[in-house]
C-alpha cells in the first residue's frame, strides 16, 4: 500500500446485480437483467453485450477490487452514481431481485410491481439504504426476503429503528420470540444476530444471513408454525438445526444449514451474488416465500435450494470468473 504493485489486470462486465441476473440465468431462462450505464465508451461497449440498458447521464459504474495471491479482497472503490440516479422500473417478474446500489426512491417505486420481493443488500454501507425505502409491516410487507452478512444485518438493523412503531410491536409480540432464546446458538446470540433478526422480521418476513464459511441461517415468520411438527426431516438437504416458536400459529422459524462442500478460495468476488442469483431462479420455479405452509414439499424444496444455492456459490469461489458456469449442472 501507498505505492505500486506488480499485479494482473482483468476487466470484465459485472456488478452486483449483474452478478445475481447472470447466476440466476445460468438455472432460469426467463431471467431479465434491468439496469443502466452511461453515455461513454464503457456504457457503449457494454451495450454490445447486454443489450436493452437504460441509459444515465453519468458515466457508467465502475468497481475496482485488488486481492491478494489467494484470492481475499484486499481492498475496493466503487462509483455507483449513474445506478444511483431515480429511474422508472416498470417490469413484473414472478421473482424481483433488487441491489442496495439502486436508490431507496427507484427500489420503493418498484416494490408496487411485483408480489415477491428480493432485496440484496450489497455492502455494510448502502445497506442502510433500506431504512430509507417505504416499507410496510405484516401482512401488508411488500418485501419477502433479504440476504444479508452480520455486517449488513446490523447496518439494517441501526437504519430501521424509528420504524419500530405500534404495528411493527404487534406483530412482533404475536411470534413469541422469547421460548425459543435457550435454544439459540450462542455464538450469534452473543453477537445479536438473532435478535436483529426477530426485530426485523415484521417488515421482510424471511432473512437469510450469510455466515460466511459457516453457511446460512434463515429467520422466518410463519403464520402456520404449528405445521412445522408434521415435516418429515429424512430430506438429504435439510438443515443442521430448526428451532420454531410454539403455541402460536403466527411464530418465528430457525433454520441452520452449514457449507455443505468445503472449497480451495480462488476468488471472493461474486459468490455471495451467486448465491441470491441461484436461490432467486430456483423461488421463482418452486416459491416458498408464503408465510403459509403449504406442504411439506415446500419446506423440501426450500431446504434443497438453500443447500444447492450454496453450492453454487462455491463453484464460484473456486474459479477465477465472478459467476461460475458450472452452477447449471447442480
Amino acid at each position: 500500500m501507498g505505492d505500486s504493485n506488480i499485479g494482473t489486470v482483468t476487466n470484465s462486465i459485472g456488478g452486483v446485480g449483474y452478478n445475481i441476473a447472470r447466476a440466476s440465468g445460468y438455472v432460469c431462462d426467463s431471467t431479465k437483467f434491468v439496469s443502466r450505464v452511461g453515455n461513454d465508451a464503457a456504457g457503449k461497449t457494454i451495450q454490445e453485450s447486454v443489450p436493452g440498458l437504460g441509459v444515465g447521464s453519468g458515466g457508467t459504474a465502475q468497481y475496482v477490487s485488488m486481492h491478494d495471491s489467494s484470492g481475499e479482497l484486499v481492498v475496493a472503490c466503487a462509483d455507483m452514481s449513474v445506478i444511483e440516479e431515480e429511474f422508472e422500473v416498470d417490469h413484473k417478474a414472478s421473482v424481483a431481485v433488487y441491489d442496495c446500489n439502486l436508490s431507496p426512491k427507484t427500489v420503493s417505486k418498484a416494490l408496487d410491481n411485483n408480489e415477491y420481493n428480493i432485496i440484496e443488500p450489497t455492502s455494510h454501507v448502502k445497506a442502510r439504504r433500506i431504512g430509507e425505502m417505504e416499507l410496510a409491516v405484516f401482512p401488508n410487507n411488500k418485501v419477502k426476503l433479504i440476504t444479508p452478512t452480520v455486517e449488513e444485518l446490523a447496518s439494517i438493523y441501526d437504519s430501521m429503528k424509528d420504524k419500530f412503531d405500534d404495528e411493527w410491536f404487534g406483530v412482533l409480540d404475536a411470534m413469541k420470540v422469547d421460548q425459543i432464546r435457550e435454544r439459540l446458538d450462542k455464538k450469534w446470540y452473543d453477537k445479536g444476530v438473532y435478535q436483529q433478526c426477530f426485530q426485523l422480521l415484521p417488515f421482510f418476513q424471511n432473512i437469510l444471513v450469510k455466515l460466511g464459511k459457516d453457511g446460512v441461517l434463515l429467520v422466518s415468520l410463519c403464520s402456520t408454525v404449528e405445521d412445522y411438527k408434521s415435516i418429515p426431516t429424512t430430506s438429504p438437504y435439510r438443515p443442521k438445526s430448526i428451532i420454531y416458536s410454539k403455541g402460536n400459529q403466527v411464530g418465528a422459524v430457525v433454520e441452520y444449514f452449514p457449507v455443505p462442500k468445503d472449497v480451495e478460495v480462488v476468488n471472493v468476488t461474486g459468490a455471495g451474488d451467486t448465491l441470491v442469483g441461484y436461490l432467486a431462479a430456483k423461488i421463482s420455479e418452486s416459491n416458498w416465500l408464503h408465510h403459509e405452509i403449504g406442504s411439506a414439499e415446500q419446506v423440501w424444496g426450500k431446504w434443497e435450494s438453500i443447500y444447492k444455492a450454496q453450492l453454487a456459490a462455491g463453484l464460484t469461489l473456486g474459479c477465477a470468473d465472478s459467476v461460475s458456469q458450472e452452477i447449471a449442472n447442480i
